[in-house]
């Protein structure tokens, strides 16, 4: 309460003495003719938004009518961790690679739901944000020593399916490429391929 009486004080010492410098000039002939109060840059006042969306980012309001997916190659989640929550914050879908958690660790961020593993080779993660019904995809049949997948098929959204890829560098062979068609073929549907191709 007490820094917001000095707030309060602080705009009424503002608002009077906009008023002063707003009040009317007087000249030697006794005809005073009163200033007009313009706005910044000269022209009219902009219009502020009104209510919740005032204090919104650009990107929250976005939000909600566009899913927000983004990928990273971490180098290791136990280096890099705080940076990728810090990530997890601005999107809906965090997609992770070499995150190199092994077979017995987790990453858990608060408002994810629980994340999906890939423990073969240098591994990855993705976060689907609470709210966001989703069931894990089995690519199996598609991954190889050379490429690396894990996906997700979400519900409700712009995309239905997500694709992490981390393709494995100087090893990556043609037919380990088309692959990645073979699955835009097989799964219908609008499909988000991402990652680290090390192309």
């Amino acid at each position: 309460m007490e820094s917001q009486s000095i707030y309060m004080s602080t705009r009424s010492r503002h608002r009077d003495s906009a008023k002063s410098l707003s009040s009317s000039v007087v000249p030697s002939n006794g005809q005073g003719r009163r200033k007009r109060r313009r706005g910044k840059r000269g022209g009219k006042k902009r219009k502020h938004r009104a209510g919740v969306r005032r204090g919104q980012l650009k990107s929250e309001r976005l939000a909600k009518s566009h899913l927000r997916v983004m990928y990273w190659n971490c180098r290791s989640l136990e280096q890099r961790g705080i940076v990728a929550e810090k990530l997890a914050y601005s999107c809906d879908i965090l997609c992770l690679q070499e995150t190199k958690l092994g077979q017995r660790k987790t990453f858990k961020v608060y408002g994810y739901q629980e994340p999906i593993y890939k423990r073969f080779g240098h591994g990855q993660v993705i976060l689907v944000a609470d709210g966001i019904k989703y069931s894990s995809l089995d690519l199996q049949r598609w991954s190889s020593d050379n490429l690396h997948l894990v996906g997700v098929e979400i519900y409700n959204q712009p995309v239905r399916y997500i694709v992490n890829v981390y393709a494995c560098n100087n090893s990556m062979l043609q037919e380990d490429w088309l692959v990645l068609d073979d699955i835009q073929e097989a799964l219908p549907g609008k499909m988000l391929i991402c990652g680290d191709f090390n192309a």
